[in-house]
């Protein structure tokens, strides 16, 4: 074996323990009731992920790479991203926290041991360490996701980190946008054996001039835009782009006025207006089809509920709605 082939056997195992151990951090946190709850429709159960990220590695590296038969093939449709929107995985017959630990815990022991056997280029999912390398990416994405569901969870938070660096000293002397020239750069990798096949070969675009803020929009700053109606005023948009949204049923409501102050509502109250609710610590905006934006509303999110029952925050006398246009 070359020092390359070792190098990358390592970098790959770094990558896969590194994910798992934040997988175990946001997973054991928490109690077995956390792990099995929905804390909001816009997301999985914690459970479900846990189960999820194992089952894509038993999928791509142990069938795929490895020809191994299938550990667990009736708990496969369960897992299928595709099959089953979000908001309905709670409903499945999922496995339990404990079955699902054991599971990937099984499918790792597995899967490193045929790291040490493989032989890479021999096909396309390993020229590189490809599969392995986007399991492991596939895993951290995951995390991420887990995290965001910590973040809407109710309760004391389980997860710390340190404050964010003070603003620089010169922030609030700095222009408020800046003109970056337009010209030439090289978008995407014909060197990165992990990267995807839409990120794939490097090729040389143009982008016009356009500007910048020198800082980042803050939370009250894009309230202000969306309350004065920013995502419905045509400026903001390419006329394509405008076009688009009626014929896409994309329309969408605009909230003139929030009040951060909020009470628990009915579930059967909301029922009767489900278009549009002032909810706590959310971060995606639905359109009417299933499109989401996200939004930064200092703790509070915006979002057309369609009818969705029950665990919703809001007081319908604390925003406006405008007719759809």
């Amino acid at each position: 074996m070359t020092e390359d082939t070792e190098t990358l056997r390592d970098r790959i195992a770094a990558e896969l323990i590194a994910a798992r151990g934040r997988t175990t951090l946001l997973t054991t946190v928490v109690d077995e009731a956390d792990l099995v709850r929905q804390h909001s429709p816009l997301m999985s159960p914690l459970v479900w992920d846990l189960a999820h990220v194992a089952n894509q590695e038993e999928l791509w590296l142990l069938r795929e790479v490895g020809g191994r038969t299938p550990l667990h093939p009736e708990i496969d449709p369960l897992y299928d991203a595709f099959e089953h929107p979000r908001a309905k995985r709670p409903a499945l017959p999922l496995l339990a926290p404990d079955e699902a630990r054991g599971y990937g815990h099984e499918v790792r022991g597995r899967v490193l041991d045929l790291l040490e056997r493989t032989t890479f280029g021999e096909t396309q999912l390993t020229d590189g360490g490809f599969a392995f390398g986007m399991i492991a990416q596939h895993e951290a994405q995951h995390d991420e996701t887990m995290l965001a569901t910590h973040q809407l969870r109710s309760g004391l938070p389980v997860l710390a980190a340190a404050a964010p660096a003070p603003a620089p000293a010169d922030a609030s002397s700095l222009p408020v946008e800046v003109l970056v020239p337009g010209g030439p750069f090289t978008m995407g990798t014909s060197t990165e054996a992990w990267a995807l096949d839409n990120e794939r070969p490097a090729h040389v675009v143009h982008v016009p001039a356009f500007y910048l803020d020198t800082t980042p929009v803050t939370n009250s700053a894009y309230a202000e835009f969306i309350a004065d109606g920013g995502y419905d005023d045509p400026r903001w948009g390419t006329p394509d782009g405008w076009a688009h949204r009626p014929r896409a049923g994309m329309l969408e409501r605009v909230v003139e006025r929030v009040d951060l102050r909020v009470q628990r509502v009915p579930a059967a109250d909301l029922a009767q207006q489900p278009q549009l609710l002032l909810v706590r610590d959310v971060r995606e905006v639905p359109h009417q089809r299933g499109h989401q934006r996200r939004v930064l509303l200092d703790q509070v999110r915006l979002i057309h509920c369609r009818g969705e029952q029950g665990g919703a925050v809001a007081r319908r006398d604390q925003f406006r709605r405008d007719p759809v246009p």
